[in-house]
């Protein structure tokens, strides 16, 4: 009996084995359809075969549906139409694909071309065993045989638009690997065939009407004249780029936070002027532009809608962009929550809603950011909101190396295809197959930054501070000491220990910034400096070049001695001190400073009028305090005394007081402290700001530090 058995599972066995579509070397490729992107993604899957199967594959041919192999098809096209599941390729959403598995044909088919890139990167990834895990690393095993159980499977994304607007995936090719299709920006230039959503942003105030006609820092959106003459600008502006049929238009308004108030009833949103405005132009588009999405910038003074609900024309949605959030919680999550309501009121006139979310610290890009699981319950809190149909997370466009780049990339890749996935598990697997022998430590160590924040309770801006007590040196030397236990199990010659190695830079950058002068620096520093080199790191911060850092790198920073104001108080308590690596800096240097308290100091020109030094409020601990400011000007040679006369820098507290110093006030060359003014943590604040006074009589302006003292403080007590 038992033999007899044995024999039925021997033919069961190789009935099996002889019924599953096996793909070797000598498996044919076909493409069923003369186009130039399925002939490519035909070509691609040839070439991931050749390096699999270590041989060269026949080239790829075009059959009919007689032909057997691998099959490239297209919905609603002849070929498609004949097959068993045209109804089911039909009815796949934009960029869905169906990867269908018989004894004899494996079909790799798309609802349009870019698909077909989809469906095949899906094959190698599910059932090849390859990783594509950054632009630059990716595995692929070896195997000259890989058998197919018979299977359909489906594969839809979420959101209609997936960006994420980091340098390490502009590459198109790569970017497609990770199912992103979104090209924003500078970005349009870069769209082999012109298969992704571009997402053109040409059409801001005073790109469309110069600044010449500027109402309070932009345009006058209630004017009958600037209404009609925008659908005619766009028109002419578009007409000159490459767009396409479901590209997109973003309509936006000036990158400040002042509005023009012409045409906005008493009791109505800022924003209530501009919705007419995107309407208008919505409803008189040229007609070569009706298939192009226009997006209307909800954004600072926007952000909110109109009281009053008018339902949007079909072709008019809205990006959000809620960068005042507390990127450390959830968008629905505690002071968080007026965001997403604000983004729900949006569902009311448009049931095409996007999000432009941010994933990485714009005041530097390789500080430890420990947003990755608030940004996981913002994308899962999308998926149940169904008029959200695309989201753009802008990272560090700029350059290469920011916190966390690859992983970011790769996991938020694919919580974007399909939010329902779990954050932990997809950490756990990017880390086994990029750091190899160190993947229990990265892995601890990403948990470990997140805790350490969660610990001390703060707030993640978009512009976030060195000065945080999470990144405390307590932390670092613990972080080094985890990463360093990761780094001995590498072998030095494996791509584990180059990325590894790439974990320590976040502690070295908030070293160099902040360390004093001894053994942990000068190691961090120079281990930082070559990871510039090896990573081709251009910026560490928004606008800011690497230069900065090498300039500074020598320069340990003293411990400034407390300012007079703070005398006999108790500092971190009575009295508080931001440095410059404190602050949220725009255009502006970071240089060596003999007169600064802690020898070094942040200077700007004294010809541009940009807010360059910022401190955020929203961090600050409760209380009222008096706001001071150390600063020094330098001046041009020769000047008169009626130039004297003018200021020689202007500051506030945004938005409740503003100022300004005159030259008169300054011996130039040498610093003075000036009282900016009173805070109250408990009125809605976001910033202390100084700017230099756009005069070309003042050379430079240096900001030392800026200090706070708490009202009524006294020694002792």
């Amino acid at each position: 009996m038992r033999s007899v058995f044995r024999a039925f599972l021997l033919l069961w066995i190789l009935f099996s084995s002889s019924a599953a579509f096996t793909i070797t070397s000598k498996t044919p490729i076909c493409v069923t359809h003369p186009s130039e992107p399925m002939r490519k993604a035909a070509e691609e899957l040839r070439s991931y075969l050749a390096k699999i199967t270590g041989e060269t594959l026949a080239k790829v041919q075009t059959c009919d549906e007689k032909k057997k192999g691998i099959l490239f098809v297209k919905a609603k096209t002849p070929f498609a139409e004949k097959l068993p599941f045209a109804k089911k390729l039909r009815a796949l959403d934009e960029d869905g694909f169906l990867i269908v598995s018989t004894p004899d044909t494996l079909y790799l088919a798309g609802s349009d071309d870019r698909a077909l890139f989809y469906a095949l990167y899906h094959l190698l990834e599910k059932y090849l065993g390859c990783r594509f895990l950054s632009a630059d690393y990716e595995t692929i095993p070896k195997r000259p045989r890989t058998k197919l159980a018979d299977f359909l499977e489906r594969c839809e994304p979420r959101f209609r638009y997936r960006e994420l607007f980091f340098l390490e995936s502009d590459d198109p090719r790569f970017a497609r690997k990770m199912r992103l299709n979104g090209r924003l920006g500078h970005r349009i230039q870069n769209n082999p065939m012109h298969l992704d959503i571009d997402a053109f942003n040409r059409f801001s105030p005073f790109a469309l009407f110069g600044s010449e006609r500027s109402c309070g820092g932009q345009v006058d959106f209630s004017d009958p004249k600037i209404r009609d003459e925008a659908p005619m600008r766009i028109a002419q502006i578009a007409s000159e780029l490459p767009v396409k049929a479901g590209d997109l238009f973003l309509i936006e308004h000036e990158d400040i936070e002042s509005y023009c108030t012409k045409g906005i009833p008493e009791g109505e949103s800022p924003s209530f002027a501009f919705v007419g405005y995107g309407r208008h132009i919505a409803e008189r588009i040229d007609p070569r532009y009706r298939s192009n999405p226009l997006l209307l910038q909800a954004y600072q003074w926007s952000l909110e809608p109109p009281v009053k609900v008018v339902k949007f024309p079909d072709n008019l949605g809205v990006i959000f962009s809620p960068i005042e959030m507390d990127f450390a919680r959830a968008i629905d999550e505690g002071s968080n929550r007026r965001f997403f309501n604000a983004l729900e009121k949006w569902g009311a006139f448009s049931d095409h809603l996007y999000v432009w979310h941010y994933g990485i610290n714009f005041a530097g890009y390789l500080q430890p950011y420990p947003d990755l699981y608030a940004l996981e319950s913002d994308l899962k809190r999308f998926d149940k909101t169904p008029q959200i149909e695309g989201v753009f997370i802008q990272g560090d466009y700029e350059s290469y190396g920011a916190d966390l780049a690859d992983l970011r990339i790769w996991v938020f890749s694919k919580l974007l295809w399909d939010p329902t996935r779990n954050l932990d598990d997809l950490i756990t697997t990017f880390c086994r197959a990029y750091y190899g022998p160190a993947a229990k430590e990265a892995i601890d160590y990403i948990r470990y930054l997140h805790r350490f924040r969660a610990e001390c309770g703060e707030a993640l801006r978009v512009k976030t501070s060195a000065d945080m007590r999470y990144l405390s040196p307590q932390f670092l030397d613990f972080a080094e000491s985890l990463l360093q236990k990761g780094l001995e199990k590498c072998s030095k010659d494996s791509p584990y220990y180059e990325h590894t190695l790439s974990l320590f830079a976040g502690i070295d950058y908030i070293r160099l910034l902040k360390a004093p002068e001894g053994k942990k620096r000068t190691r961090s520093v120079k281990r930082l400096m070559t990871f510039f080199k090896r990573k081709k790191v251009t910026h560490y911060a928004e606008g800011a070049p690497i230069t900065i850092l090498e300039e500074i790198a020598p320069v340990a920073e003293k411990k400034a001695p407390p300012p007079k104001e703070a005398k006999g108080l108790k500092k971190g308590v009575d009295w508080l001190e931001f440095q410059e690596y404190a602050l949220q800096l725009c255009c502006t240097r970071i240089v060596a400073d003999p007169l600064a308290g802690n020898g070094r100091s942040a200077t700007m020109p004294g010809n541009v009028s940009d807010w360059g030094f910022q401190l955020s409020t929203l961090n600050l601990p409760k209380g009222e305090w008096e706001v001071y400011a150390e600063v020094k000007i330098t001046l041009k040679p020769n000047i008169s005394l009626l130039k004297k006369a003018k200021f020689a820098l202007f500051y506030g507290i945004y938005p409740q007081s503003k100022g300004g110093a005159l030259i008169a006030q300054f011996t130039p060359g040498k610093y003075r402290t000036l009282k900016i003014g009173t805070l109250d943590t408990s009125e809605r604040t976001k910033a202390i700001w100084l700017r230099p006074p756009e005069n070309d009589a003042v050379e430079k302006v240096y900001l030392d530090r800026i200090f706070l003292v708490r009202k009524n403080a006294r020694p002792g007590v």
